[in-house]
């Protein structure tokens, strides 16, 4: 009898299917805001109920929109085009009510135990098609931490009474980031896990919890590049705004698109760009000052491979919000302000305006503050987006 050979690899929840053509970046998304047996699902099980596991109001919406940026990327080599890109999402209901995102997104399967398992070991499958192949993984939802440096994110149908281990609808992020640290993984990858890492009081009592969803983790050290972002460090919580964003995925998306992380051109790279090392200290300290402003603690974790690499590269030039204020104050009615660009022209003028608020492209500006009774203003600047300011005193 004739056969017919079939591929492999699971379509589950893909929004870009694979190609495997020539490299490309490979994205996994997972959200979960809805646990079934958790303590808003009627009584809840007993496992949630000591563990406290209730529905969240963020997470889904955080990945969505994560994703989203993701897929409306701009591939500016060496970044690479998406080669697929998988979103699994259990979103409570009218979470996503009313969110922008691209409609594809919406028709993501749930996250539970059997999906994140197989669309998992999809991803890994594509991830290894080539060598030269880039990968993003992002996961956000109810989390625990089981071991020193471990990172568990529970699924949608997690701690069901009956269930074979505790773990069991649970997915081990530090080794599925081990089962692709190989020879046949993608050189580059880039993991940002937003999940608590607190530890229950009933894990201390284990010396092993098995986790449901976990890999086998071959030799490691063979990527180039891959750093492990962890929202919160050991036995830490992660935040959210309720029914809006996670601070990490806040933080993250300020980082990207409004340029929050953007390095200037460096070589060899000639354009406005990411790195692992500025998201990783930008964004860990965007956390820190916005879960700071609410009296919480938050710190980012940075793990995995810290080695140099990109993560995006900018099209066009990012912008800046920049304000200048002027001291002493009685000078702003008789003062004017010029921008200057690196050639030392003109590209803005106020006249008896402050203080001065404006956008400008990120660079190089010259500030120029002339008033008849004070001697004349000039400050060569260098404008980082996303927002900066600067104050000038006459004297």
């Amino acid at each position: 009898m004739p056969t017919e050979e079939t591929n492999a690899i699971s379509d589950l929840g893909c929004v870009i299917p694979d190609d495997f053509s020539q490299p490309g970046t490979h994205v996994l998304v997972i959200g979960v805001s809805r646990y079934s047996h958790g303590t808003d699902e009627g009584a809840g099980s007993r496992l949630c109920n000591e563990w406290a596991i209730g529905n969240l109001t963020s997470a889904a919406r955080s990945a969505i929109r994560m994703a989203d940026w993701l897929l409306r990327r701009e591939a500016v080599p060496p970044v690479l085009p998406l080669a697929s890109m998988r979103v699994l999402l259990s979103p409570i209901d009218d979470e996503l009510e009313g969110v922008n995102v691209d409609p594809r997104l919406l028709r993501s399967p749930r996250a539970d135990m059997a999906n994140v398992d197989t669309a998992a070991h999809a991803f890994i499958e594509a991830c290894q098609s080539n060598r030269n192949n880039h990968a993003v993984v992002y996961v956000v939802g109810h989390g625990v931490q089981v071991a020193r440096d471990g990172a568990v994110l529970m699924l949608e149908d997690f701690g069901a009474d009956g269930a074979p281990k505790k773990l069991h609808a649970a997915l081990d992020m530090v080794s599925f980031y081990a089962a692709l640290d190989h020879q046949e993984g993608p050189r580059h990858q880039f993991w940002f896990v937003d999940i608590c890492r607190d530890r229950p009081d009933m894990v201390k009592g284990f010396r092993n919890l098995r986790v449901g969803v976990s890999f086998d983790e071959p030799d490691s050290g063979s990527m180039d590049s891959g750093p492990l972002l962890m929202s919160t460090g050991n036995g830490m919580k992660s935040f959210a705004q309720i029914g809006g964003l996670s601070v990490f995925c806040e933080a993250l998306l300020w980082a990207l698109k409004d340029g929050g992380a953007a390095v200037g051109a460096k070589e060899p790279i000639s354009q406005w760009h990411i790195t692992g090392s500025s998201l990783c200290e930008r964004v860990a300290k965007r956390v820190a000052d916005m879960a700071a402003k609410h009296n919480l603690e938050q710190k980012v974790f940075p793990g995995g491979n810290l080695a140099p690499s990109v993560f995006h590269i900018y099209s066009a030039c990012p912008s800046v919000d920049l304000t200048v204020s002027l001291r002493p104050e009685e000078a702003e009615l008789t003062s004017n302000l010029d921008l200057h660009d690196e050639k030392r022209s003109v590209v803005k003028t106020f006249v008896a305006e402050w203080p001065v608020r404006t956008q400008v492209e990120a660079g190089i500006y010259g500030v120029r503050v002339t008033n008849a009774s004070y001697p004349e203003y000039y400050r060569a600047l260098f404008l980082e987006p996303p927002a900066q300011e600067h104050l000038v005193k006459l004297s």
